[in-house]
């Protein structure tokens, strides 16, 4: 277990040891194929394999369906899962940016529909395994981009710990394998991947990476548009005092065209979005959730509530982002680690989810809006972990063990026992702390009396 090597006190060998192992020519396929498989196992435990139809239930089948009735029925103004328009057209209110991430694992579903005469549907058996494969794919690139990144900052056993940590003891574990067609994953992938982009890009505005990272941004947008805020990450990203900022603006001012370009391949990147509700509406732009009555309760957000709330509570169903953000607190107080560009984001997300409509973001396992951001999170995760084992006594490096193998039990017995919604008027603290009960075990003293 590789969080025991935590309470080992001669941390120099395993470093060193690490060091070797993650520069090792066959580590990138080696991590790859154990995170994939891990999902895969994990998603075979899941309901939906059972029952593979439930892979298009709700918003999974809002983002989905554009697949089909794109490549074939060749019809995306009559989606079956949308909201009916006066003009005789129905409008999908989710995003396409997630069936475009999708659409090379439908194909290679519909070849192999073809060869093997499984019904040319776009719902049959193929086409639903191929979303199980695709977040398992996607969460396994995922985590091998955030281990580069990590290892730019810390030594390569705390960003093993922290990418594994994250992996197997948050929510994102489930929505790579149990729902692994909503948005989530993919938007854990696509932020990972703009932050292995960004520190090339602001060393040297070349235009192969301005080209890359508009386009990555791009696909942001179009998953889930307000997480656009990670273009913060161009101002900011590095910068821990105003004369810091003052020479970022110089620089990208000192680049327009290449400035340009990134905002021509975001605009490449969003076009088909854009084509898509003209196509419906009449209209590039377009507020598709305010269509269904969504929308923002921008003067009363639940502050609160988001955080630990048994109704999909962040930290109520993930407490081991604790220490992500003591880490961000850590690293904000010695102006270190990108803190303020991360405090920032993170800052205007917290309220931007907390104002949503539906502050508890329906039927999910823990709160799913967060996902996206555990990225940026993981860096001040890796500073502390980093921390323990540079700093801290063996006494202190085991608490801190087992504090983490803890949470890591916890999370997979309660993605195993999940079965939605955990939410609803009468979802309060007794039956959280009757799920958490149960999860760890302690349910059994009843059975034995």
């Amino acid at each position: 277990m590789l969080f025991l090597f935590l309470s080992i006190n001669n941390t120099v060998y395993l470093t060193t040891a690490f060091n070797r192992f993650i520069n090792h020519k066959h580590f990138p396929t080696l991590f790859i194929g154990v995170i994939f498989l891990l999902c895969l196992v994990s998603a075979s435990m899941s309901h939906a394999a059972g029952n593979l139809r439930l892979l298009l239930s709700s918003d999974q089948q809002g983002y989905f369906q554009y697949l089909p009735y794109f490549f074939i029925e060749g019809d995306l103004q009559h989606l079956p899962y949308a909201d009916l328009l006066p003009n005789g057209n129905a409008l999908n209110i989710y995003h396409i940016g997630v069936a475009i991430l999708e659409a090379p694992f439908f194909l290679a579903a519909h070849a192999y529909a073809m060869l093997f005469d499984y019904e040319l549907t776009g719902f049959s058996t193929p086409y639903l395994l191929s979303i199980f494969v695709a977040g398992a794919s996607y969460l396994a690139l995922a985590c091998y981009l955030m281990t580069k990144i990590l290892t730019k900052y810390f030594n390569c056993l705390s960003a093993l710990i922290t990418v594994s940590t994250v992996f197997l003891g948050t929510n994102l574990l489930y929505y790579a394998s149990h729902e692994p067609g909503m948005s989530h994953i993919y938007s854990f992938f696509l932020f990972s991947l703009f932050l292995y982009q960004i520190e090339a890009f602001l060393e040297r505005l070349s235009i192969k990476r301005c080209m890359l990272l508009g386009l990555t941004l791009g696909l942001i947008t179009i998953v889930r548009p307000n997480n656009l805020i990670l273009g913060l990450c161009i101002p900011f990203w590095g910068v821990h005092s105003l004369t810091d900022l003052k020479v970022r603006m110089t620089f990208l001012f000192a680049h327009p065209i290449k400035i340009l370009i990134v905002i021509a391949a975001f605009g490449l990147a969003i076009l088909p979005q854009l084509l898509y509700w003209n196509l419906v509406t009449g209209h590039f732009f377009v507020f598709s959730y305010g269509h269904v009555g969504q929308g923002f309760n921008w003067g009363s957000p639940a502050l609160f509530k988001v955080l630990f709330s048994p109704q999909n509570g962040w930290l109520a169903y993930t407490p081991i982002m604790l220490v992500a953000l003591i880490g961000l607190g850590m690293t904000a107080r010695s102006k270190t680690h990108n803190s303020y560009a991360i405090l920032t984001i993170m800052i205007v997300t917290y309220y931007i989810i907390s104002s949503w409509w539906a502050w508890w973001f329906g039927a999910a396992f823990g709160h799913r809006a967060f996902i996206a951001y555990y990225p940026l999170l993981m860096i001040p995760f890796a500073f502390v972990v980093n921390k323990v084992i540079n700093t801290a006594g063996p006494k202190i490096k085991g608490l801190v063990g087992a504090a983490f193998l803890y949470a890591i039990f916890l999370n997979l017995r309660m993605t195993y026992l999940y079965h939605p919604p955990w939410d609803g008027p009468d979802w309060g603290w007794d039956r959280y702390v009757s799920i958490l009960r149960q999860a760890s075990y302690l349910y059994l003293e009843t059975l034995l009396k």
